[in-house]
């Protein structure tokens, strides 16, 4: 609905006239800057008419700026506790320059809250499905903004987005030196590098590590020699790491094929700050963006 409580055919956007081909940024919107409020921003509403009579969802998504031009951003889905509980599972899809466009939550608590973090704005596609079979759509309008002084100048639209890349990085606490010197290896070359240390503390551990995953272009783990299978802590990394279908390569000496990371890139620990910069460019190539 917009403000005046009319209802709004589906894929509405209030700046369907600026909008482009692509995934614009909050500059290319050339949205007059506004101080973040507390409270979710809420989507449009739909209605749905169920087993259980009608059934009216709508979305909603909190954002917080993290600088350099990225935000970390959630979306959920608002009902009556009465709706929600006949919601089965909600799939949400992305903008196609996501690592992992099509996203799935189940979970009912947090209702069916998605946590991501990106450094444009775009429409996401929500699929509602219910305990009935039935399924409704929505279409939710990502929007953000800087935290600046809201009658500050709009920003010069910009021709393309960050090219910063997002790695993974997985290691047992033994080897936090070598850890290191991947990490040494990789920022240099605009690619920010987070691991278990740095998870969204506001979050379960296994939820944090997954959002963490599926933001990230690619998964990095180190595994000395020594080990024939990784700990079990990189190990459950790994595995959510693989349900993310995250590309993966593995740092270390040379060392024989594992089906545990079967098809997965390889680079010595000696040469990684040559190679491994060149490694996960190759791996995480997006697509070009069309010039409006």
């Amino acid at each position: 609905m917009d403000e005046g409580k009319r209802a709004l055919p589906l894929g509405w956007r209030p700046d369907s006239s600026v909008r482009r081909d692509g995934r614009p940024t909050v500059r290319d919107l050339a949205q007059e800057p506004e101080r973040l409020v507390d409270g979710p921003r809420v989507g449009k509403l739909c209605g749905h008419a169920g087993e259980g009579g009608i059934m009216t969802l709508e979305t909603a998504q909190q954002s917080e700026y993290q600088g350099d031009d990225r935000w970390r951003w959630a979306v959920w889905i608002e009902g009556t506790d009465d709706e929600l509980d006949r919601v089965a599972a909600v799939t949400y899809k992305l903008h196609r320059t996501f690592p992992k466009p099509i996203r799935q939550r189940t979970d009912r608590a947090s209702k069916f809250r998605l946590d991501a973090s990106g450094w444009g704005t775009f429409d996401i596609f929500v699929t509602v499905e219910t305990k009935d079979g039935r399924e409704l759509e929505l279409v939710h309008a990502l929007e953000l903004s800087y935290p600046d002084d809201p009658v500050a100048p709009p920003r010069k639209a910009l021709s393309s987005p960050p090219k910063t890349r997002r790695v993974f990085l997985s290691y047992s606490a033994e080897d936090a030196v070598q850890a290191a010197k991947i990490r040494e290896a990789l920022e240099p070359h605009d690619i920010v590098v987070v691991d278990a240390e740095s998870l969204d503390t506001s979050l379960p551990e296994d939820l944090a590590t997954e959002v963490a995953l599926e933001n990230a272009d690619a998964y990095v783990v180190y595994l000395p020699t020594s080990e024939g299978r990784p700990s079990r802590f990189v190990s459950k990394e790994a595995s959510a790491a693989h349900r993310a279908q995250v590309p993966m390569v593995v740092v270390g000496d040379e060392q024989g094929e594992d089906s545990f990371f079967s098809g997965a890139k390889r680079v010595s620990l000696k040469s990684a700050r040559m190679k491994l910069p060149g490694v996960i460019a190759s791996l995480t190539r997006r697509p070009t963006k069309r010039r409006p």
